[in-house]
């Protein structure tokens, strides 16, 4: 079977989207998307929306570069950035700390008050709006056995998924036992090994909501409402 065209592409989706009341398509990491690809991708999106008898929305991630936003200007939409969530990644943070402690995960159970006050203030400044990573800083300061070790853990903490992943497989590949063994298959995940699913500026390829991503909603129906 041969490749659709673009115009035939667009009109499948026409087709697809007029059978429903509603559609939303989602397309994650715009900006490791070509610029001129991703140019054509939008006006053709756009076309859909415009041309479909149904409610059109899409719903597209990327890094809040500039020459990206610049493509949205003509779109009716709603921007969602990593702020807008604050108050819930702030209480995912306090959460999760807390269960580590009742668990005894996070120095035996025997941290005091002001220090897990202070990890969670950290906490909401470095992992800049992202749920997971978060989540991988708790982790890594489980791993401390002192007080003082979690204060000077928390001045170095990776600040992106890349570098957390990375500091994850190097733990393993630090630890005895079969645990060594998984190295080969954590491995694979793009975001750890230095040589696969690098983006710009070696950073590895975007996550929705991750790694300070903002993400669009576009939506018009058919009447250009």
């Amino acid at each position: 079977s041969s490749k659709l065209s673009l115009q035939e592409t667009q009109e499948l989706l026409i087709k697809i989207t007029d059978i429903y009341p509603q559609t939303t398509i989602c397309v994650d990491a715009l900006d490791e998307i070509d610029p001129d690809i991703r140019l054509r991708l939008l006006k053709s999106l756009k076309y859909v929306i415009e041309k479909s008898k149904s409610l059109v929305k899409i719903f597209a991630t990327a890094r809040n570069d500039p020459d990206i936003l610049s493509q949205f200007i003509t779109f009716p939409r709603i921007d969602v950035q990593p702020d807008d969530h604050a108050s819930d990644i702030s209480n995912f943070i306090n959460s999760t700390v807390e269960h580590a402690v009742a668990d005894a995960k996070l120095l035996h159970g025997n941290e005091s008050n002001k220090l897990q006050l202070e990890i969670c203030d950290v906490l909401r400044t470095r992992s800049k709006g992202m749920f997971q990573l978060a989540a991988v800083q708790i982790t890594f300061l489980c791993q401390m056995e002192t007080e003082v070790d979690i204060r000077a853990s928390l001045k170095d903490l990776p600040d992106t998924l890349t570098k957390a992943y990375d500091e994850t497989y190097r733990c393993i590949l630090a630890q005895k036992r079969s645990a060594p063994r998984l190295a080969p298959v954590f491995s694979t995940v793009p975001s750890v090994r230095p040589d696969l699913g690098r983006g710009r500026d070696g950073e590895a390829p975007s996550v929705p909501g991750q790694d300070g991503n903002g993400a669009v909603f576009l939506e018009q129906d058919g009447d250009g409402r």
